[in-house]
């Protein structure tokens, strides 16, 4: 039974190992890659030319949602940057402008636009050919759990404490990099979480909102969500669990003794209907099929801010989506049954009893017994909008027309520059 219990960490350490050791056969094309990086500095720039990179060479997130914002205007040129041909031709049969990164196209484009714009590391473009150019880190939520240089426990944490020229750190030298600005949400976020994480001052971080939130504050999000996820009319509320990753790979699901037996016997009792997704680094967890009355598990590539919207309750963890959320004002359920081993394995930056906006669960029975439950918790509106004000800051929809605002500022000031420019650091 112990071996048993230890497969799941052993294969994802074994994976990690793998990819690990990958990183260190790219290190020694670092070595090469790096005079290549210094002479991309040296062709001018057009500061009206944006290339944009999605997290994990995704067309997702913050930066899927900015680029749409952004694709046909008049006074910047946007163009999506990836490593997979599959991503570029369907970006391209929507209309939009796309090149593969070490297309000849991908690499003069790279290699002349005066801004990276990025999910969240400067190689969801192209690292190699990006000195000179301003970078605009979007991240990728608003953190809960440690992030980067913050990181002081589990795996991630001996990479940042590697040295300067160690092996591990020549093969994450993107990892590295200090963004020119990063985007945030908030002064308190900033201050408390991407300033010290990227090791940046606060006034580089631009407290805009998100990109991929924006259309929440639309009208007809929630029917479109509804539709989007094909939820039938006679269900009441509609949930939506969408659990983050774990770094040691912990299956926390069974783990815990999670059944979807059991959640789907609970919904069927108060005649909800429930959308389960796990985390892209995480999806071994669902299951293969949905074969329940009250339970839908979303494709892997279902993009959850469409169908967020149409969620009356959230259940989550430490995932940011919860602070997503809170733009809803509608009931949001922690269930972390694996906290204390959670925690043991990432350091946080907020505990529960600080940020949580709703109830937080650790057993499954309590989980099911509040689905079952003819009344959802009732959100505590002053916990929620103080919780609110210190995440978001009075943001109301208007990232995409606040990061163009400031790109096309900066392009009016800054007219064609050489690749010496100081603010473009390694």
């Amino acid at each position: 039974m112990g071996i048993t219990h230890g497969l799941p960490a052993f294969s994802a350490n074994l994976a990690v190992g793998r990819r690990v050791l990958a990183r260190i056969g790219v290190a020694a094309g670092s070595l090469i890659g790096v005079p290549v990086r210094w002479l991309s500095g040296i062709p001018r720039r057009d500061p009206r030319l944006v290339v944009v990179g999605g997290n994990a060479g995704r067309f997702a997130d913050n930066a899927r949602y900015l680029f749409l914002g952004l694709h046909s205007d008049e006074e910047l040129r946007c163009v999506w940057i990836c490593g997979d041909r599959s991503v570029r031709d369907h970006v391209r049969s929507l209309g939009f402008e796309s090149e593969v990164r070490w297309s000849i196209a991908g690499i003069r484009l790279c290699s002349r636009a005066g801004w990276y714009v990025y999910g969240a590391y400067l190689s969801d473009i192209n690292y190699w050919f990006s000195r000179g150019a301003s970078s605009l880190n979007l991240w990728h939520g608003i953190p809960m759990k440690a992030i980067e240089f913050d990181i002081t426990s589990g795996p991630l944490a001996r990479l940042y404490a590697s040295p300067r020229w160690s092996p591990v750190r020549l093969a994450f030298l993107d990892r590295f990099h200090r963004p020119d600005y990063l985007l945030s949400t908030s002064e308190f976020i900033t201050r408390r979480c991407f300033a010290p994480a990227f090791r940046i001052p606060a006034d580089r971080c631009l407290n805009f909102g998100y990109p991929r939130t924006d259309h929440f504050f639309r009208v007809g999000s929630t029917a479109h969500g509804r539709q989007l996820a094909a939820i039938p009319d006679r269900f009441g509320e509609v949930i939506g669990y969408f659990p983050t990753w774990r770094d040691d790979g912990f299956d926390f699901l069974s783990g815990s003794g999670f059944s979807f037996d059991s959640l789907n016997d609970a919904l069927v009792t108060s005649n909800r209907f429930l959308l389960f997704k796990a985390h892209p680094n995480f999806s071994n967890i669902a299951p293969k099929d949905s074969a329940w009355s009250n339970i839908r598990i979303l494709p892997a590539d279902s993009d959850l801010y469409q169908v967020l919207p149409a969620c009356d309750v959230l259940i989550t963890d430490y995932s940011s989506m919860a602070f997503d959320f809170l733009i809803f004002s509608r009931p949001i359920i922690y269930f972390v049954p694996d906290h204390d081993r959670y925690v043991s394995h990432r350091n946080v930056y907020f505990s529960f009893e600080e940020m949580a906006a709703g109830p937080v669960i650790s057993t499954c029975d309590d989980l099911y017994a509040a689905l079952a439950s003819p009344t959802l918790p009732d959100v505590d509106l002053q916990r929620h909008d103080h919780v609110t004000e210190l995440v978001w800051n009075g943001y109301r929809g208007d990232a995409i027309t606040k990061i163009r605002e400031f790109l096309i500022t900066k392009a009016e000031r800054a007219p064609l520059v050489d690749g010496t420019d100081a603010t473009s650091r390694h």
